[in-house]
């Protein structure tokens, strides 16, 4: 008896048979490979785009010694003014330049700066709190 006789020839021009194992098996490579690269090109976008999404959506405000205003805050990729007053109410007022934004952090009198450099030029404003 021939040792060949035992082992199957097979063409190398062949395909191997989709059987549903194999299939199973080649359908869990590919998932468990697109996973771990989908995973690594997620985390370096994140990495890069979220500092810029937290910047551009949250403005934080600053404490102000005033009798009316608690805080102001200004959002530079938005030109968004957000302006939290005594008693609790928050609005954003749109368009506003970062310059304006730094002289009423600057000002003697923030109510009077509001009254005289925000509210007198009619910028869009919506009440958010």
């Amino acid at each position: 008896m021939d040792d060949d006789d035992d082992i199957e020839k097979v063409d190398s021009n062949s395909q191997v048979e989709d059987t549903p194992h194999n299939l199973r098996q080649n359908h869990h490579w590919f998932r468990l490979q697109f996973s771990v690269g989908s995973m690594l090109v997620l985390t370096a976008v994140a990495a890069i785009v979220m500092p810029i999404l937290i910047q551009w959506v949250y403005a934080p405000r600053i404490s102000v010694d005033s009798s009316n205003i608690v805080s102001i805050g200004h959002n530079p990729y938005t030109h968004t003014l957000t302006v939290e007053f005594l008693g609790g109410d928050i609005y954003e007022y749109s368009g506003v330049p970062r310059e304006i934004y730094k002289d009423f952090l600057e000002a003697d009198s923030h109510g009077r700066f509001f009254h005289r450099q925000i509210k007198a030029a009619d910028y869009e404003f919506t009440k958010i709190q």
